[in-house]
């Protein structure tokens, strides 16, 4: 959503409101943390400001847990 902050629209501000209505919705869930001697994995790319017509930067990222059973 941060892209968005400059020119929001009427479909940002809606999709906003999705995005606030999710979370109340999940506020109860947790993360529970034991050691299983699996790593966590984590990916990050970055394109810094490549696009030509604003020369803004988007970042991305993804976490990988494997749960062992």
């Amino acid at each position: 959503m941060s892209q968005f902050c400059e020119q929001p629209t009427v479909g940002n501000w809606t999709y906003l409101k999705h995005i606030f209505h999710y979370l109340n919705g999940t506020k109860d869930y947790k993360l529970k943390y034991e050691k299983t001697g699996q790593p966590i994995k984590v990916y990050g790319d970055a394109d810094w400001a490549n696009d030509r017509n604003d020369s803004k930067s988007i970042t991305g990222y993804v976490v990988i847990w494997l749960e062992v059973q």
